[in-house]
């Protein structure tokens, strides 16, 4: 395993060969910290099982790429020059060529790829994402399938809000100790514990169980989970056929930027991605960065046009730098797919700027009629060009930052660069007419190519995995609401929201995986939409909706609350055997108890009688006396006496044994 550089060095080989026989299934890659690593097929054995997954992860979404690419014709033949592969026969067996190579290097991929299977998928390209299972979530357990599953759920809902915490595990052991009784509902002890187990909790969360507990025994949760008020507060090119997107480093040398964290002034080259209108050089978006930039900014560019003037009729032109990424593709053909609207990237060849001669004349406009005003001003020509006020060949450093250059540049583009008028040749006729006017002119008469918000946030696939709650999600400390009450089976359960960077009035939120709504009778399948939610802070509305919103959660859960008590009042036998505080006697143990108690209790009597029974022969003995010379015992006292002090005695017994005898009762 070698890196990019060193093989391409060792093998005397360019990336670009290296790349297309990793994307012909010769050769294999894997990035590590950014880096890219090459492995060869000999080494493919040898490498651990997670670099081994990682290839095969690869190469199925390159092929399945090349699947949707190649459905709409524009997979390069194999020398490479054009758009066009042949006939779908040929992407087909080409497909099919790659997928066996990573199989004979022993690593086979998954299902899919057969020449029928390609075929399926390349007429069509929705099958490229494989759909869940149909029995996904059907219950499949012989016992519970024939009829257990509904007296399963009908034990389990008289007794679950009954337990303090949501404790499916104890629901189940209290049905199956309810089963083992109860002969007509033996059948459930038939049943693994784990099989039960999951069906219920499954059963729960299609039903809305779990907020139902939490309204019941956690009301406080329940309360303050829901919705509150946030805050108390070009003449060959016809009109909008291409977009152009390009970059342009500012003709200024250099701005200068705060650093906070070193508290400091630094210098910063500016760079500047444009898209615009190819006819009329209309600017639909712009970005300003002192910072690299990526194929999220890309994205962010090009859906800020999309969004206020739709979509380009043919394609997006723009050379091989950033549009080129796999990322920036992706969202070109995530708008192909959610919109039908078949849409491309029109790639430049390298080092032909007339291709998109357009662009390149407006950045010739810039540079003449706003850099060039700067006292740092630069040009490729550093000795002709450039500005120099004095003999020294490096600019001046400038007395400006960086926001205070947006801010300028924006005015310019939004005035004078579209406001001035330009001379230019229409049908024919040599013009003058501003940029501003020539596009409204165009416009009025263009039917608009709309893109909904919920595709384009779908496309750019800026993604977050969140949870969806009562009380609504909450993204960049903004709140989003749904306009309607969500069903209380999806509460809780998590969701993948989709949003826009340029527009945060509103998120999508999407299927994680197969979700099942008991109540309104819904499934939602992966990547199925389940509700649009809109920003709070930008609603004039909000007291009133969230009053809504409140008004439908109580109401849905309140009915779920009066379903289920007239249930339970109706089985309140049942119930109350389910229920451990509720149990049966069991009068066998009760009996053993009892004896047992009973021996104590013997045993205790007899050892206090013993002690009674002892104390007239110490009594007795007390009045012995032991006569000297051997003479025979004698009491001390005669037998009238003696008779007085054995009733006494006797009496005091009885009193002690009845005080003994209450005590033990």
């Amino acid at each position: 395993m070698l890196l990019i550089e060193e093989y391409a060095e060792q093998n005397k080989i360019s990336r670009a060969q290296i790349y297309r026989k990793i994307s012909q299934g010769e050769l294999f890659s894997v990035i590590r910290e950014g880096r890219t690593y090459i492995i060869e097929k000999d080494e493919l054995k040898e490498q651990p099982e997670s670099i081994r997954k990682e290839i095969k992860k690869l190469a199925e979404i390159t092929l399945d790429r090349m699947i949707l690419r190649a459905s709409k014709g524009l997979l390069k033949d194999e020398t490479g020059n054009g758009l066009d592969w042949g006939d779908k026969a040929d992407a087909i067996r080409k497909i099919n060529k790659i997928a066996l190579q990573y199989e004979y290097a022993g690593l086979p991929l998954k299902s899919g790829y057969s020449l029928k299977s390609l075929y399926r998928k390349i007429n069509n390209p929705d099958a490229i994402e494989r759909r869940p299972r149909v029995d996904k979530h059907e219950i499949r357990n012989e016992v519970l399938k024939n009829g257990a599953m509904d007296k399963l759920r009908y034990l389990a809902s008289l007794v679950f809000t009954k337990h303090a915490k949501k404790n499916t595990s104890q629901i189940c052991k209290l049905i199956l100790y309810y089963a083992k009784q109860e002969e007509s509902y033996s059948e459930l002890t038939q049943v693994p514990f784990i099989t039960l187990y999951k069906s219920l909790n499954s059963d729960f969360a299609k039903s809305g169980f779990k907020s139902l507990h939490q309204y019941l025994n956690h009301y406080n949760k329940f309360y303050n989970n829901m919705p509150v008020v946030q805050g108390v507060f070009t003449d060959n090119i016809k009109f909008m056929d291409h977009f152009i997107i390009d970059d342009r480093k500012a003709d200024v040398y250099k701005v200068k930027l705060y650093n906070k964290r070193t508290g400091k002034d630094e210098e910063k080259q500016v760079t500047i991605w444009s898209c615009i209108e190819a006819k009329t050089m209309k600017v639909l978006s712009v970005m300003l960065k002192t910072e690299s930039f990526t194929a999220e900014d890309l994205i962010l560019l090009v859906a800020k046009a999309f969004a206020q003037y739709g979509m380009p009729r043919i394609s997006i032109m723009a050379d091989n730098g950033l549009a080129r990424s796999e990322r920036f593709q992706q969202f070109i053909d995530r708008l192909w797919l959610r919109t039908k609207h078949p849409l491309h990237i029109d790639f430049s060849k390298a080092y032909t700027p007339t291709n998109k001669a357009t662009i390149e004349l407006m950045h010739g406009l810039w540079k003449n009629e706003f850099d060039s005003y700067f006292p740092n001003f630069v040009s490729p020509d550093k000795i002709n060009d450039s500005r120099h006020q004095d003999l020294s060949l490096t600019p001046v450093k400038a007395d400006y930052y960086f926001q205070e250059y947006k801010e300028r540049f924006l005015n310019y583009i939004d005035t004078y660069y579209q406001q001035i008028d330009r001379t230019r040749v229409i049908d024919g006729v040599r013009e003058q007419i501003s940029i501003e006017k020539y596009f409204n002119n165009l416009w009025a008469s263009w039917e608009k190519i709309e893109i909904s918000n919920t595709d384009l946030r779908f496309a750019m696939g800026i993604e977050k995995i969140t949870k969806l709650k009562m009380a609504g999600i909450k993204l960049f400390g903004d709140v989003f609401l749904p306009m309607q009450a969500i069903s209380l089976p999806l509460i809780d359960r998590p969701v993948k929201i989709f949003y826009n960077p340029n527009n945060l009035n509103e998120i999508d939120v999407y299927a994680l995986d197969t979700m099942i709504d008991g109540i309104e009778n819904k499934t939602y399948n992966k990547n199925d939409l389940i509700v649009t939610m809109y920003n709070q802070r930008t609603n004039p509305n909000k007291y009133e909706d969230v009053k809504r919103l409140r008004k439908q959660y109580l109401k849905s859960a309140k009915g779920l609350v009066t379903y289920l008590a007239e249930l339970q009042e109706a089985n309140k036998e049942i119930m109350n055997k389910l229920l451990p505080t509720h149990l049966p006697r069991n009068e066998e143990e009760i009996a053993k108890r009892a004896n047992s108690e009973e021996q104590i209790r013997a045993s205790i009597e007899d050892v206090k009688l013993k002690a009674l029974y002892d104390e007239p022969l110490q009594l007795e003995e007390a009045n012995i006396t032991e006569e000297t010379n051997n003479e025979d015992f004698q009491l001390d006292i005669d037998n009238e006496e003696f008779e007085k002090e054995l009733k006494k005695y006797e009496s005091k017994k009885e009193k002690q044994l009845q005080k003994l005898i209450k005590r033990q009762k």
